[in-house]
């Protein structure tokens, strides 16, 4: 059964007219207040948060707006709502935390409803959620000659039994990233079924990802004495269809994998570490 969205008329009300009930679990409901059925272009509402309530709570007269949820997503302070219809259905919503100027160490929360036309309108920049203060490992494989560099970030040697770099939090291991050169890559070439069975265990893990130092152009080039770059391509292809839930990244080079490996982690962390406004 597919989460649900529902948009009742309020007479209780008159600054907020409407009051939203956003499924995001079963039976669990964001309820907001709000001064318009749908933000239209250049607006961004600011809506009443109410708490979360349960099914009881949701009016059983006849909805002003509803639909089936398509997806639901929190991330950080954002709540991105994707409803089940042609138009009106991208939004999200962010939740701030304010503290009372009267009551020192009461806080609030602020809500704000954006939608897609509004964003559009004022060419609004992705959300990146605030980087906490590293509370992480970055685990880099004993066999690595040349391993990337993290920073202030704590770094320990260890035998991977996957990837060449880890993020550890506490004693788990989070993300796996296995870095493959062009002259690595090949010689993977060699021994095909061994570099699945990686890919194969790598999947077992809640992040991981492969990065490839070097284009895609690079990498499937003829300029090789031992395949030829069709073959090369077929295999790319084939892998990805295999391990679809094991990304193949191309970069330019090391400099830029590096960049990318290290902000990676840091996605990673504030997403298992984050807390929310709700």
């Amino acid at each position: 059964m597919p989460l649900r969205w529902r948009i009742y008329k309020s007479n209780d009300d008159k600054k907020y007219p409407f009051s939203l009930f956003i499924e995001e679990k079963h039976g669990s409901f964001v309820f907001l207040r709000t001064a318009e059925k749908w933000p239209g272009p250049g607006k961004n509402v600011f809506c009443k948060f109410e708490g979360i309530v349960g099914s009881k709570t949701v009016p059983k007269v006849k909805p002003v707006d509803e639909c089936a949820i398509f997806s639901i997503r929190r991330y950080g302070k954002r709540l991105t709502v994707i409803l089940n219809r042609p138009k009106n259905k991208r939004s999200w919503f962010i939740f701030l935390q304010r503290e009372y100027k009267k009551y020192p160490g009461t806080f609030y929360t602020q809500v704000f409803w954006i939608t897609q036309s509004s964003s559009i309108a004022e060419r609004r920049g992705a959300y990146i959620p605030k980087t906490k203060r590293a509370e992480y490992t970055v685990l880099i494989d004993s066999n690595e000659r040349y391993p990337y560099q993290f920073g202030a970030i704590e770094t320990r040697r260890a035998p991977l039994q996957s990837g060449d770099y880890a993020l550890c939090i506490g004693d788990a291991i989070v993300a796996i990233v296995e870095r493959k050169t062009r002259e690595n890559f090949l010689h993977e070439l060699g021994h095909l079924d061994v570099f699945r069975a990686k890919l194969q265990e790598m999947a077992k893990f809640p992040h991981r990802v492969v990065v490839f130092e070097g284009s895609y152009t690079d990498f499937v080039s003829e300029k090789n004495e031992f395949y030829q770059g069709a073959f090369i391509a077929r295999v790319i292809g084939d892998l990805c269809a295999e391990f679809p839930d094991v990304p193949l990244l191309f970069f330019k080079g090391r400099k830029s994998a590096n960049q990318w490996v290290f902000y990676y982690f840091q996605a990673v962390y504030n997403r298992q570490s984050g807390t929310s406004a709700v």
